[in-house]
């Protein structure tokens, strides 16, 4: 996912990339992505293009992915359809100091390179930890695991959590009683 800036020349460069399994494992371990075997193999299409010193990069991030459901952790479907744009810009000496010490020369469309190389997983790793919402859920209506038994409510229905506080409600000794 390195492109050199001698390759792209005036006109451009298209970028086809192919998000791996192996690239997510490594890139997104900390969000258990996988790919979708019955959705889009996930993609990058776009184009480097120079503008001046800088290099745009524009594209656009697609496919589908899986990963375990918030509430039941059964497998939940996730497609992406993201546009990126980003300006990349060739550090040094004092440029280097500020966007190390604001990030990325304090704007977030603006990112550095050095040696004449762009690397583009930093940029889609990003872009894919924006798309993932805070929880992703099967379906909207995921009822979730039984806090008691640990069950899949949506598969089968259960109703330990009534029983526990039934169990320990004060009332519950007068029950007793009565037998």
């Amino acid at each position: 996912m390195k492109f050199k800036v001698k390759d792209i020349g005036e006109d451009g460069i298209d970028v086809d990339l192919a998000i791996t399994p192996a690239w997510l494992a490594q890139e997104c371990a900390d969000l258990e992505l996988r790919p979708d075997p019955d959705g889009k193999p996930v993609e990058f299409h776009g184009r480097i293009e120079p503008t001046g010193d800088d290099y745009l990069l524009r594209g656009k991030l697609s496919g589908s992915l899986q990963m375990p459901c918030a509430r039941c952790l059964e497998t939940a479907r996730l497609t992406l359809d993201e546009d990126v744009s980003v300006v990349y810009v060739e550090h040094e000496g004092a440029v280097e100091e500020e966007s190390e010490a604001e990030g990325a020369l304090g704007a977030p469309d603006v990112l550095t390179f050095a040696d004449g190389t762009i690397d583009l997983s930093p940029e889609l790793r990003d872009e894919l930890m924006l798309a993932v919402p805070v929880s992703v859920l099967c379906r909207e209506g995921c009822i979730g695991l039984c806090a008691v038994c640990g069950g899949n409510r949506n598969i089968t229905p259960c109703d330990c959590v009534e029983q526990q506080r039934q169990s320990q409600s004060r009332f519950a000794v007068l029950g007793k009683l009565k037998s």
